[in-house]
């Protein structure tokens, strides 16, 4: 009896216990529940904030990249304008070279006055007002052409550059550009391939066609002359090499070799003092 007793007193005690622990189980698994539920919340609750971050990087790495196209616009809009200055002071000390050369042929020409009416004079008066003032001659051509020169070339030898003006039996008058070169014939096919005009670093190679070349042969010496209508590329030519200071080459290319001469002072004097009497003789281009 005292046996049954003891194991039914054993009994309740594990049932007991039993019932504790599982009470004990019971609130740690509701408690679990309740600590499972708020981090379900959280992890809602960060995925929200996680996308609404994501969006504002995408937000960002879009604004950013507009400002990285904005700011390469701005270099290269920086950078065009710079170009811009660096062309434009270029072209300003262009203009005072221009300004300061053309100062120099004004102060060098020998004709200064201009005619006081504002009417284009009439051929003749123009031209004996500048055969007086500038030393400009007419010449009547053996083919029975008129033209005009600057007296200073007729101090110069078989080498020279010089401007003339043809009058037409209409009146009209045309300006021409002459090259004028010689050189011993040393063997029947000897001929000049190649004339250009060069200042500075620029070359200009001269246009011309076989009709263009007037040549004279004596005594195994030939003398060739250019005469070239200043218009189109010549005038072009004639314009770049009026530009600023320096000296004018002439290059005569041989099929060996080439000669190269500086224009004298009387060249390009000459050239200026003809151009200028072609203005005031009415002559336009």
């Amino acid at each position: 009896m005292a046996k049954q007793v003891l194991v039914l007193g054993c009994l309740i005690l594990v049932l007991s216990c039993q019932t504790t622990e599982v009470n004990r189980l019971k609130a740690e698994n509701d408690s679990l529940r309740k600590e499972l539920s708020v981090c379900k919340n959280e992890e809602t609750e960060l995925r929200r904030k996680e996308k609404e971050l994501i969006g504002r990087i995408s937000s960002l790495e879009t604004e950013l990249k507009e400002l990285r196209e904005v700011g390469e616009k701005l270099t290269k809009d920086n950078e065009a304008r710079k170009h811009r200055i660096a062309q434009l002071e270029r072209d300003l000390a262009r203009l005072n070279e221009d300004h300061q050369y053309l100062s120099k042929v004004l102060e060098e020409l020998r004709f200064t006055t201009q005619p006081s009416s504002r009417e284009k004079p009439s051929l003749e008066t123009g031209q004996k007002g500048l055969e007086i003032r500038s030393g400009l001659v007419k010449t009547r051509q053996p083919d029975g052409r008129i033209e005009y020169f600057d007296a200073s070339i007729s101090s110069l030898d078989a080498q020279r550059v010089y401007l003339s003006i043809e009058e037409k039996r209409d009146g009209t008058l045309s300006l021409f550009l002459n090259i004028q070169h010689g050189y011993w014939v040393i063997r029947k096919d000897y001929s000049v391939v190649g004339v250009a005009l060069s200042k500075g670093e620029k070359t200009f190679s001269i246009p011309y066609n076989p009709s263009d070349v007037h040549a004279v042969e004596q005594g195994g010496f030939r003398k060739e002359t250019l005469r070239l209508l200043v218009k189109g590329k010549i005038l072009e030519i004639l314009k770049e090499l009026a530009q600023g200071e320096g000296e004018i080459h002439l290059l005569i290319a041989f099929p060996d070799f080439s000669q190269d001469r500086v224009l004298s002072r009387l060249e390009v004097q000459g050239m200026g003092n003809v151009y200028y009497a072609f203005r005031e003789m009415g002559g336009a281009l």
